[in-house]
C-alpha cells in the first residue's frame, strides 16, 4: 500500500545517514532488521513460487539489501547492472551458462511512469 511504501522509504533515508556514499548511490544491507515491511517483501509468495520454480527447493536468501542509485550513477563509467554473481567471476572459471547461481529480486518503490 502507499502508507507501507512511504514507511519503508523514511526506514531507508534513516539508514542511508548512517552508511558511506559512494560514487553511484548507497547500499544498506541487512534490511531485516529495519523492519517488518522488509520482512513481508523477503516472504512474499509470489517471490517464493518464483524462485521455488528456477532453483527447486534448497535455495537460501543469502544477502537482502537496498541498493540505490544516485542520479550520476550512469556517468561514474561503473555501469549499473544486475548480474552478481556472474560479474565477480573470472571468463575462465564461468559455469556453463544452464547453470543458475543466484538471482536478483527488484522492488521499485518508486513510480517511473
Amino acid at each position: 500500500s502507499g502508507d507501507e511504501i512511504a514507511a519503508m522509504k523514511d526506514k531507508l533515508r534513516a539508514a542511508e545517514e548512517c552508511e558511506r556514499p559512494q560514487p553511484t548511490g548507497v547500499r544498506i544491507g541487512n534490511l531485516i532488521v529495519l523492519g517488518a515491511c522488509f520482512v513481508k517483501l523477503a516472504v512474499d509468495a509470489y517471490l517464493h513460487d518464483l524462485l521455488l520454480a528456477v532453483f527447486g527447493a534448497n535455495f537460501r536468501c543469502a544477502i537482502w539489501s537496498s541498493n540505490m542509485l544516485s542520479p550520476h550513477a550512469a556517468e561514474s563509467g561503473l555501469g549499473c547492472h544486475v548480474d552478481y554473481p556472474y560479474h565477480d567471476i573470472g571468463f575462465a572459471h564461468r559455469p556453463p551458462s544452464d547453470v543458475w547461481l543466484g538471482t536478483q529480486a527488484l522492488w521499485l518503490p518508486d513510480d517511473f511512469r
